[in-house]
């Protein structure tokens, strides 16, 4: 089922709003006050309050024939997947160097996305929902061991997300299967551990301004294996602004913070990198170069008790 999905969806999920006031749903206007538009150019929406002798500030009503209305397959997600989580759906590959010597080079490589297939919305009070479906494979080889699969993880799910202004939020069903490679096991002598996870899980974020969110996420695994434990607890912030200077590369900075309860501890990862081709603009579609800091237990499950410390360089791509 995992193979499936992940071959049909094409499309990662963006997720920036696209200013400080909330969303823009299906390309609506909001309420303004606008200082800048003489009343002649009033043209799409009603002045209202305007007396004798005031100046030419327009209160613009925009006309809205259908105040909710229904999207099929739109470009962005209403609760964008997170930038630096080491297992969200995406598509892409990395070179992760370790600090410690006595550590392997390693690859990981993704295959995966998110895409959103059904919303609802108001354009004028800036509030929906949508339904989404995601899959994703992540692979790890051991470039030191003649590329030997250490692991590979599986997952899927289905997202549903909900937004008013500023404020998003998801509940969220899905499904990861974890599975050690023959090669590993032969080499090192080990055996594989029954992972897989059926979780629920809730998650709120916040726009503190147009580039700038904070999240935080908790699930529970409703059906586990032997060695699962059930909650896992998440949070972090990511920033998607237009750079340095003008006309440079659309660039982020993200950091993720993870905690399962099987490995009781914390990861961390940080990630920052700019976007070389941009599908759509304000989205994380197209092609994006980044450059990553992971210390904390091993984001493969199928060693709950490897932890790992590296850099990685690598790119992600959305379609």
């Amino acid at each position: 089922m995992p193979h499936i999905v992940c071959v049909v969806l094409l499309a990662l999920q963006p997720q920036p709003p696209d200013d400080g006031y909330g969303y823009d749903f299906l390309g609506g206007q909001k309420w303004r006050l606008d200082a800048d538009v003489p009343a002649a150019a009033a043209q799409d929406g009603e002045q209202e309050g305007l007396q004798d002798g005031e100046d030419e500030r327009l209160l613009i009503r925009p006309v809205v024939a259908e105040r909710w209305r229904t999207e099929w397959f739109p470009a962005e997600s209403l609760y964008g997947t997170y930038l630096a989580d080491p297992v969200s759906p995406r598509s892409g590959s990395k070179v992760m160097m370790p600090v410690r010597k006595k550590d392997n080079i390693r690859v990981e490589n993704c295959l995966g996305t998110q895409r959103t297939f059904f919303r609802r919305a108001d354009p004028v009070t800036q509030e929906g929902f949508d339904v989404g479906i995601e899959g994703a494979v992540l692979s790890r080889f051991d470039y030191d061991e003649n590329w030997d699969i250490d692991a590979a993880d599986y997952r899927f799910g289905f997202p549903i997300g909900y937004r008013q202004g500023r404020i998003s939020g998801k509940f969220h069903i899905w499904h990861l299967t974890s599975h050690r490679g023959d090669e590993y096991m032969s080499r090192t002598g080990s055996r594989a551990i029954r992972y897989h996870k059926d979780e629920v899980a809730v998650a709120m974020a916040y726009d503190v301004t147009p580039e700038l969110r904070v999240y935080v996420d908790a699930g529970w695994g409703f059906y586990i294996g032997t060695p699962n434990e059930p909650w896992r607890f998440q949070l972090g912030w990511e920033w998607v602004g237009q750079g340095l200077w003008e006309d440079a590369p659309r660039t982020f900075v993200a950091c993720d913070l993870k905690w399962r309860e099987e490995t009781a501890d914390w990861a961390l990862n940080l990630q920052t990198g700019w976007w070389l081709v941009q599908d759509v603009p304000g989205t994380t579609a197209g092609v994006r170069i980044l450059l990553e800091y992971y210390r904390g237990m091993a984001a493969q499950t199928q060693f709950p008790d490897e932890r790992n410390h590296y850099w990685a360089l690598g790119f992600a791509a959305g379609f």
